[in-house]
């Protein structure tokens, strides 16, 4: 009959021939992922460029804007 010892380090040297394949596993599902985002986000940019360039000159547009509308405050007193 197997003790815990013998149990342990055949649980400890199972650990270290997989820990090597698991990392590797690991990594190779986060850069899928992120390939299938990056694919993702730039299918869905392409679709809705216009509305994204819409999005950026209104959001660079606010502050023009509040900037303009100081002016016209400072120039009016």
């Amino acid at each position: 009959m197997k003790g815990l010892r013998d149990y342990q380090h055949d649980f400890l040297t199972y650990v270290m021939k997989y820990k090597i394949m698991g990392s590797f596993l690991a990594y190779c599902v986060v850069f899928t992922s992120l390939a299938i985002g990056n694919q993702v986000v730039s299918f869905i940019f392409q679709e809705n460029i216009s509305t994204l360039k819409l999005l950026l000159i209104s959001l660079l547009g606010i502050p023009i804007v509040k900037i303009q509308s100081k002016q016209r405050l400072k120039g009016r007193s």
